[in-house]
């Protein structure tokens, strides 16, 4: 069959854009003992390399991963290897296979590696060193947790390792610090009663603000890419800045409760974040009326309260507000032409959607990117009021295990591009100077997370015709990586976007 010279040149097009959509930057065969039934993952070492790990039972290797270069073996241990390091852990008369552990963080030295891994079974922490130059390991430090302590996470900083838990039904929480050649050291910290839920009970505590959760199981916020504004709808959140972990609490009454733990001496102060009025008439709360973002010292924060969407700034050291944006809920189309919505970015409305644009406000959530100097790019997203966050996941969840393969390894500093791809039933987004408290762009206006947002779609189809091969990713700044083991070919690859 032939086609016409200009549908050809379109379709040649098409194929040209979706070959340069990604880049190959690895192309690696795998030695025999790992082209088969393995497990691969990808993370950022605390020196900002990429690594990959390709394991199995009896077999593993480490790769440096450099884009343009054949990537580096950093080790490698298994039958077909000279290597006397095995893939095992040997505790308390107990044999562990690495590759059924969780990575958690690592630090180097040298050639002297310390890697952390999390047995979910044994719910122990496992320190490995591994000397490269010698191609061995073994257990440096083996931490099991008690029955009521839980650990919320590991994070990497100034070339240390911070083993993160709390204890259940107390303000009591543990900081093991790990560095290069020395053994783990514990701290036992007191955080601030008042993080707690303090409208769930008279006694509350701050291991409440971990009720409910997996172990090792929150994300961690850092400030390396946008996040679209599905994603913090949760009421509780983790970040890591430079220097601190901090805590932030979304309560009912629509105040945010926030618990800043300072890495260095490990002490902690404490900030509450209010709504920017009290309604007159009684609000009916709910704890998902409210949502916020912290970007360093400013929480930006947004609310239905009273039937009032408010968009707010705060510096939460100097308790000084810089935007206070409030409007009127109605039931009419006018709430669409006020200022946020009249110059804000977002696919055209259908007439239905803008008449019942308050009911689709009810349960907001905010996403922020900093789009340089004082101006930021925030974005609303809203769930109609019939539908609940648990639902739509549930049901983004179950379209995307049928359809997308991409997968995200826990806490490897990659990020479920599941999170980014479910539809939101409306979504706004705008610009906002925090000088002037001004909306400053016009409708056409072309945005950072944008773009971030567009290559996100493509890493995940691009995964979804790889999906025999189980992808996954890594996400840092504005690199996207998808990488899978191509077990018929026994090649490693790694997509760049």
């Amino acid at each position: 069959m032939l086609f016409p010279k200009s549908i050809t040149v379109f379709i040649l097009t098409l194929i040209a854009l979706d070959m340069c959509s990604q880049e190959k930057v690895v192309d690696y065969q795998l030695p025999p003992a790992l082209r088969k039934e393995v497990n691969a993952s990808m993370f950022y070492s605390n020196g900002n390399d990429v690594l990959a790990d390709v394991q199995k039972n009896e077999a593993g290797i480490r790769l440096l991963i450099k884009e343009g270069a054949v990537p580096e073996i950093v080790y490698q241990y298994g039958s077909d290897t000279e290597s006397s390091a095995a893939g095992y852990i040997h505790s308390s008369n107990e044999v562990t296979e690495i590759r059924s552990l969780q990575w958690l963080g690592g630090i180097a030295q040298g050639a002297v590696l310390d890697d952390c891994y999390f047995s979910a079974g044994t719910r122990s922490i496992y320190i490995v060193e591994t000397d490269t130059s010698k191609g061995t390991n073994k257990v440096t430090d083996t931490l099991q947790f008690t029955h009521n302590e839980h650990l919320i996470t590991v994070v990497e900083e100034g070339g240390k390792l911070f083993v993160v838990s709390y204890l259940d039904k107390s303000d009591i929480i543990y900081i093991r610090v790990k560095q290069p050649t020395q053994k783990l050291v514990g701290f036992e910290k007191v955080m601030a009663v008042a993080a707690g839920r303090e409208y769930r009970r008279k006694d509350p505590h701050f291991s409440d603000f971990f009720k409910d959760k997996n172990e090792a199981g929150f994300f961690i916020y850092d400030l390396s890419h946008p996040y679209p504004s599905n994603m913090p709808a949760s009421a509780e959140k983790i970040y890591h800045f430079p220097g601190k972990l901090i805590f932030s609490l979304e309560n009912p009454n629509q105040q945010t409760n926030i618990v800043s733990l300072s890495l260095v001496d490990f002490s902690h102060l404490f900030y509450s974040v209010p709504p920017p009025f009290k309604p007159v008439e009684f609000v009916d709360l709910a704890e998902d009326a409210t949502s916020s973002f912290l970007w360093n010292d400013i929480l930006f924060k947004t609310g239905n309260y009273g039937g009032y969407l408010y968009i707010t700034a705060t510096n939460i050291n100097s308790a000084v507000v810089l935007c206070n944006y409030i409007t009127k809920l109605s039931k009419s189309v006018e709430v669409a032409t006020t200022t946020f919505f009249k110059t804000g970015h977002y696919n055209e409305l259908a007439k239905e959607k803008k008449e019942k644009l308050h009911k689709y406000l009810e349960q907001p959530s905010i996403g922020i990117h900093h789009a340089g100097g004082s101006v930021f790019e925030i974005e609303i997203s809203c769930m109609y009021k019939r539908s609940s966050w648990a639902t739509i996941l549930l049901s983004a969840a179950t379209s995307f295990a049928g359809t997308y393969a991409i997968n995200s390894i826990p806490r490897v500093r990659g990020l479920s591009l599941f999170f980014l791809y479910h539809q939101q039933a409306i979504s706004v987004k705008n610009s906002l100077d925090i000088s002037t408290g001004n909306f400053s762009n016009s409708l056409d206006s072309s945005f950072t997370s944008d773009s971030w947002e567009d290559k996100v779609s493509r890493a995940n189809s691009f995964a979804g015709k790889n999906k025999r091969y189980h992808p996954a990713n890594l996400m840092k700044g504005d690199v996207i990586y998808v990488y899978f083991v191509n077990e018929d070919e026994g090649r490693f690859y790694v997509y760049k976007f």
